[in-house]
């Protein structure tokens, strides 16, 4: 379906980069960034898990606020010299149902460790908060212990609000000249538009530019773009529904976002005293698998 009047909504757009550049985009930044609730109320001694068990967490019970004991299974997949492996996390609750999953690939080289994104699924229950949290503390506190200084990830668009929520911002990718290409302009917007349209049909969409200055000449960032427009209409639907996520949104494709290394050192601060690996036995066996299996996998 191609948007009627595209070259009308295109000015438009170009018309605010131009009079607003970025300014709605650092409203929605301020707004969003790092203000995850949970996060913070999760980062309690009300929360740690104080049995003697190990390979637990807690999380919250979302009815009562009560912590919800969980217990963490780890896996690990990689070649023989270990230069890269797939580590993975199960939660399940005491009825022994998961709910919640996270894997990420680890390389090691020369140069150290780096950290590539992987899968997370948080969202298999309603009955507690936090889950998502968890899967990203420990596999935070798991970067900390092999000198990680900063984290990439790749979202799925339901799940942009989250990561802001919780100090991940989009990484600059796409530039495209908004004086000099009109045609890539008007066809990014048109894209642009045309995703929007298949979730939401009746409202008005509202695209948020956000503009890089290089050596003078404008260029649209279509990554930071894409984010700071799809967390606008996140925002606005959460409000209005008085929910705590949106499950309900089609998969239309990725944002590159990035938890830099300022953003992580403030997860730091907020996991100190409260770290979960301490009492696991999260140094599992690795499952070897020949390069193609492992690629596979990966």
């Amino acid at each position: 379906m191609h948007i009627a009047n595209i070259e009308n909504i295109t000015a438009k757009f170009v018309n605010e980069a131009y009079q607003n550049p970025n300014k709605f985009a650092k409203l929605l930044k301020e707004d969003t960034f790092f203000k995850s609730k949970i996060l913070r109320e999760i980062m309690q001694d009300r929360y740690d898990y104080q049995g003697d068990k190990l390979n637990r967490v807690c999380v919250m019970k979302r009815r009562t606020g009560e912590p919800a004991e969980l217990s963490i299974t780890f896996t690990k997949v990689g070649a023989k010299d270990d230069s890269v492996y797939m580590e993975g996390i199960v939660l399940k609750d005491s009825k022994g149902e998961i709910v919640g999953t996270k894997d990420y690939t680890i390389k090691h080289d020369k140069k150290g460790y780096s950290m590539a994104h992987g899968m997370m699924d948080a969202s298999q229950t309603d009955e507690y908060s936090g889950v998502g949290t968890r899967l990203d503390q420990i596999q935070f506190e798991r970067a900390q212990e092999l000198g990680i200084k900063e984290i990439s990830r790749i979202s799925v668009i339901d799940s942009i609000r989250y990561h802001f929520l919780n100090g991940f911002l989009p990484t600059s990718n796409g530039k495209i000249p908004l004086n000099k290409d009109s045609n890539r302009v008007m066809r990014f917007v048109d894209d642009l538009m045309n995703e929007m349209r298949t979730w939401v049909k009746t409202r008005e969409i509202k695209i948020v530019p956000v503009i890089d200055n290089i050596n003078g000449e404008e260029f649209i960032d279509a990554n930071k773009t894409r984010a700071y427009t799809y967390l606008n209409l996140c925002n606005e639907l959460i409000r209005e529904a008085n929910a705590y996520r949106l499950e309900w949104l089609n998969y239309l494709g990725t944002v590159r976002m990035v938890l830099d290394s300022r953003a992580f050192e403030g997860w730091q601060k907020l996991i100190k005293g409260h770290e979960i690996l301490p009492k696991t036995n999260s140094v599992c066996k690795t499952e070897v698998l020949n390069r193609r299996e492992l690629y596979d996998r990966l």
